[in-house]
């Protein structure tokens, strides 16, 4: 009987070191790790892509675009930095092609007054942009739902004039860039709205396109269209 008690005292001792050793092990691995990245953490970047409109018309009538034809693309990368659950800032940096179909009426002036078949501008651009995110309703390790406030400001590093003409049955194509009329940095305003990685977005340019010793009608400042995080 005495040999039997030892045993199971044995056993006992066995079992009170194993379940110690476990304890011991699943505290330090869940109390080690903070996560600090992620959609509602404290640090989240990814990258993600736009396709948006011109929004209004040019100035006057001598600078007038087809509405529609004329668009904007963006693929960009953003970073935000959470610094409470209801406020965040953060900036983009972007890719972003916008083209303005000219319309080709008497009234044309812009960049010249000859009418072609078709006629675009198109204005390549590297972007950087700060933001203010003001998040609201309920959420859990995503982004939610959320409204940006911020400015852009745009280095032009390629203007393109494209015309293209069909005469006596045969399509001529041109393409003139090195040109001097349109200044290089432009900067605006932006407001976004989003749920998750879908968002609406708006840009207002405050800045002119075209340098002001060239008289040039100024071609539309607002442009609205829709983004896409490439997320979760």
């Amino acid at each position: 009987m005495k040999s039997i008690f030892t045993l199971l005292f044995i056993i006992a001792l066995m079992q009170i070191s194993f379940s110690q050793d476990v304890l011991f092990n699943e505290t330090v691995n869940s109390d080690s790790v903070i996560e600090t990245k992620g959609p509602n953490l404290k640090h989240y970047k990814h990258t993600y892509i736009g396709f948006g409109f011109a929004a209004m018309q040019s100035e006057n009538k001598s600078s007038n675009i087809e509405l529609g034809p004329s668009s904007n693309f963006i693929f960009g990368f953003r970073n935000k930095l959470k610094i409470s659950n209801f406020y965040a800032v953060g900036y983009d940096v972007s890719y972003n092609l916008s083209w303005y179909r000219l319309s080709q009426t008497k009234d044309k002036l812009t960049p010249d007054a000859f009418q072609n078949d078709k006629e675009r501008l198109t204005f390549q651009n590297l972007e950087f942009s700060v933001y203010n995110r003001f998040n609201f309703g309920k959420r859990g390790n995503i982004i939610g739902k959320f409204i940006d406030l911020g400015a852009y400001a745009d280095w032009t590093f390629l203007c393109s004039h494209f015309i293209k003409n069909k005469i006596e049955g045969n399509v001529y194509k041109t393409k003139i860039t090195h040109l001097k009329y349109y200044e290089p940095f432009n900067y605006g305003v932006l407001a976004r709205f989003g749920i998750n990685r879908y968002v609406i977005y708006a840009n207002y340019r405050l800045s002119d396109l075209f340098k002001s010793s060239y008289n040039y009608a100024e071609l539309p400042r607002l442009t609205l269209g829709v983004q896409i995080g490439l997320h979760k």
